[in-house]
C-alpha cells in the first residue's frame, strides 16, 4: 500500500494489507534485506498498513491505516524498531500522513473528512495542534511543502487546499484547488516549493504554480495513464515526476521544464494496481508498492555494460 525510503540512510520502509510495516536494507547496488518486521494493526480485524513515512532525521518511523490511529517507532536502530506513541483522534480509516521538514509537525488525513495536526516538538508527549476541517469527503492525501509555511489536502471531493501554517495552532486556507474531475488521491510538492503536483481518480496529473499560494495557477496536465493514478511523487533533485497508476504502471519522466514535461517512461512491474511511489534521497532509485503485494526497486540511470563503454 505504501513505501517511504529514509531521507539519511538506505532504509526503505513498506506498508501492507497483511496489517504489518517492514523496514528493509536497501544499500545500492546490494540486494536489498529485510532487517525488520513491526505490527501496525489488529489482524483479526485486517487493519491495513495504508501509509508510511520516516521522519526528516530518519529516526522515527510513522505509520497509518484502517484502524484510524498513528502508531510510531523510534528506528535509530532498525533491527530494533522502538514504539514511541500511539496518537488517536480520527473516526475511520487514515489514508495518508506526512511529517513537517523540520519534523515538529505531523498531518495525518483520514476518512472522517478532518486533517489533524499534531505538535510533536516535546519528546513523547503528542499534542493536537489543530484539525482542519472543510473537505465535504475522505481526505486521501497530505504535504507539507519544502519550507514548512504550507500544508496541502487532498479529498474525494474534487478539490485541493493549501493552508498557511504561519500559525500551527490556526491554520488559515489560501486557496482552493477545484480543477480535478474526479477525487484526488495524492499530493506532492516539488523540492524547492514553486510546483504542486495533484493526481486522483481521473487518471490526469495537474501541475499547478504556488509560487502565489492564493492563486490557482495550472501549468500542465498530464493524462497517459489509463486508470486512475494512485500516486505521484517528485525526486529530490527536481528534475523526475513519477506516477503509480491503477492501470498496474508507473511512469517516470522529466519534469525540469514543468510547462512542458518529457514523455512518460513506463515501468510495467506489477500484476495489479500500482499503489504508490518513493524516490530514494540520491533520485537514482524508485520503489513502486504493487497490489500483487511487491515492492520493485528500479535503477533510473543504469550504467552501460563494460563492452558497451
Amino acid at each position: 500500500m505504501s513505501v517511504s525510503f529514509s531521507p539519511t540512510a538506505a532504509l526503505l520502509a513498506t506498508g501492507g494489507t497483511d496489517t504489518t510495516v517492514r523496514l528493509w536494507q536497501a544499500a545500492f547496488p546490494d540486494p536489498p534485506r529485510l532487517v525488520a518486521t513491526v505490527g501496525y494493526g489488529r489482524r483479526i480485524n485486517q487493519e491495513w498498513a495504508r501509509a508510511v513515512t520516516f521522519s526528516p532525521d530518519g529516526r522515527i518511523l510513522a505509520a497509518a491505516g484502517d484502524a484510524g490511529t498513528t502508531v510510531l517507532w523510534q528506528v535509530a536502530d532498525p533491527a530494533r524498531p522502538v514504539p514511541l506513541m500511539t496518537l488517536t483522534g480520527h473516526r475511520g480509516y487514515l489514508h495518508d500522513l506526512g511529517f513537517s521538514p523540520g519534523g515538529t509537525l505531523l498531518a495525518t488525513a483520514g476518512d472522517d473528512r478532518a486533517v489533524l495536526l499534531w505538535d510533536l516538538a516535546e519528546p513523547g508527549v503528542p499534542r493536537r495542534a489543530a484539525i482542519l476541517a472543510g473537505h465535504r469527503s475522505a481526505v486521501r492525501a497530505v504535504a507539507f511543502s519544502p519550507d514548512g509555511t504550507l500544508l496541502a489536502t487532498g479529498a474525494e471531493d474534487r478539490t485541493v487546499t493549501l493552508w498557511d501554517l504561519a500559525d500551527p495552532t490556526h491554520p488559515s486556507a489560501t486557496v482552493t484547488l477545484s480543477g480535478a474531475r474526479g477525487a484526488v488521491f495524492s499530493v506532492a510538492f516539488s523540492p524547492d516549493g514553486d510546483l504542486l503536483a495533484v493526481a486522483g481518480k481521473d487518471r490526469t496529473v495537474r501541475v499547478y504554480s504556488v509560487a502565489d499560494p492564493t492563486t490557482e495557477t495550472v501549468l500542465v496536465e498530464i493524462a497517459d495513464h489509463r486508470r486512475a493514478v494512485q500516486a505521484v511523487a517528485f525526486s529530490p533533485d527536481g528534475t523526475l515526476l513519477a506516477t503509480a497508476s491503477a492501470d498496474r504502471t508507473a511512469t517516470v519522466r522529466d519534469i525540469t521544464d514543468p510547462e512542458r514535461p518529457g514523455p512518460g517512461h513506463r515501468l510495467p512491474a506489477h500484476a495489479g494496481p500500482v499503489q504508490d511511489v518513493a524516490f530514494a534521497p540520491d533520485s537514482r532509485l524508485l520503489a513502486t508498492a504493487g497490489a500483487d503485494r511487491r515492492t520493485v526497486l528500479w535503477d533510473l540511470f543504469p550504467s552501460p555494460p563494460a563492452d558497451a563503454r
